[in-house]
């Protein structure tokens, strides 16, 4: 997308987002901080490390997001600026290339699935019990 882009439709989805009644925003987080554990805890396991450099791996973590609903799982630091070049590959002082190792976005694809069929689930069931 662009930079100025709008998404079509997105204010007539925030107002149906804000009218959700409290209880189901509520199930719904709780589902989102649950997929956000399971994403950062995967990328954390499947990073690589070095016994030479910070790792990475200390810097995945979840930020708040946006909205009260969004949350961002974020990776690198100043300390470890190099999680571009560690996802997408990059080139070397020396002019060789150094492959991907991407860790981020194949999480992401594994927990997306859980993700949205969690949120779905719990969403129909705050529906369905109604406030507690």
């Amino acid at each position: 997308m662009a930079s100025g882009s709008t998404w079509k439709g997105l204010a007539e989805f925030q107002r149906r987002i804000d009218a959700l009644p409290d209880h189901v925003r509520t199930a719904a987080r709780q589902a989102l901080e649950k997929s956000t554990d399971e994403a950062v805890s995967l990328i954390q396991r499947n990073v690589a490390t070095h016994p030479d450099a910070p790792h990475i791996r200390d810097t995945v973590r979840a930020e708040p997001g946006r909205s009260d609903l969004s949350i961002d799982v974020v990776m690198g630091s100043e300390e470890a600026p190099y999680a571009a070049p560690l996802e997408f590959g990059h080139m070397a002082p020396d002019g060789s290339h150094v492959p991907a190792q991407p860790v981020f976005y194949p999480a992401v694809k594994v927990v997306r699935k859980r993700h949205r069929s969690r949120i779905a689930r719990e969403v129909r069931k705050a529906l369905k019990d109604g406030p507690k």
